[in-house]
């Protein structure tokens, strides 16, 4: 549990401000709060501090005082004063009706909320001496993530954010026939040796290119400071509209009721653009 003193820590003369991330939001969904979060220290002209289920997202940055659990960790009354304790506090959500009519997507959602200038791309600093000694691969490579989640029983039947298994084996083959140069890194099977959240932006911050489903590594892969072009796979239109990002290659399904499929030798042309 965090220490319920921990706004002491600001000097009593600035005023003490909190961005609270809406709970219960995935990796991918409080990495997009970033974008917002940058424009907000940005108007203010000061640090925040933030309260997130993912605090460790946001360590290291240069205007972020310190991110906390809150109400993961704290009883309710704790709560209550710790939230007095602060002069104001912005409330992150991108559920607005913007967006649940794509009309923004989830960074610029975000933004709106807390009423700041929009930009349409996440934020974060990298320090690359932080990973000096991460060993990860030695020659050029190329990401995929071909699922949100790691759940096999979604991934033999398909869904908005997942493939079937024998696409995904079928795909990752025509990469590496079509790209001999490149080592193929598959995200998937990277997740439980990833131990700071950060390492997936690093990932993505020196692959060549990728491939991905609508999901959180599309987020980290288009951190702006970091920004990595790849293929992205969508349902719809409506979803490259409310989660993507107009930056990206974004390639739509032509069986949307089934999943985020598109023809492999579409996607193969796209990152070969890309690559090349």
């Amino acid at each position: 549990m965090e220490d319920i003193s921990l706004v002491q820590e600001t000097e009593s003369k600035l005023k003490k401000i909190l961005f609270k991330i809406r709970i219960g939001l995935g990796l991918g969904d409080v990495f997009c709060a970033s974008g917002a979060l940058k424009k907000l220290t940005e108007k203010l002209n000061t640090k925040v501090f933030v309260e997130t289920g993912q605090p460790s997202v946001f360590e290291d940055q240069p205007h972020v005082i310190k991110a906390f659990r809150g109400a993961y960790d704290y009883l309710d009354i704790d709560l209550e004063n710790l939230y007095k304790s602060f002069d104001s506090i912005y409330v992150a959500d991108y559920y607005n009706e913007n967006h649940l009519k794509s009309k923004t997507n989830i960074v610029e959602a975000y933004c709106e909320s807390v009423g700041v200038e929009t930009t349409s791309l996440p934020y974060l600093l990298v320090d690359e001496n932080k990973f000096s000694n991460f060993n990860f691969v030695d020659e050029d490579y190329i990401f995929v993530a071909l699922s949100d989640k790691i759940k096999p029983f979604i991934s033999e039947i398909g869904s908005s954010k997942h493939l079937s298994n024998n696409y995904c084996k079928d795909l990752i083959s025509a990469i590496q026939n079509n790209f001999p140069n490149y080592k193929i890194i598959d995200i998937d099977s990277l997740n439980p040796n990833i131990h700071d959240k950060k390492e997936l932006l690093y990932i993505a911050m020196k692959a060549k290119s990728f491939v991905a489903v609508d999901g959180g590594m599309v987020h980290i892969a288009s951190n702006q400071p970091t920004f990595k072009k790849g293929v992205c796979l969508y349902r719809t239109q409506s979803c490259v509209d409310s989660f993507g990002y107009k930056e990206q290659t974004n390639l739509i399904s032509d069986t949307p009721l089934i999943g985020p499929y598109v023809p492999i030798e579409k996607i193969i042309d796209e990152l070969n653009k890309n690559v090349n």
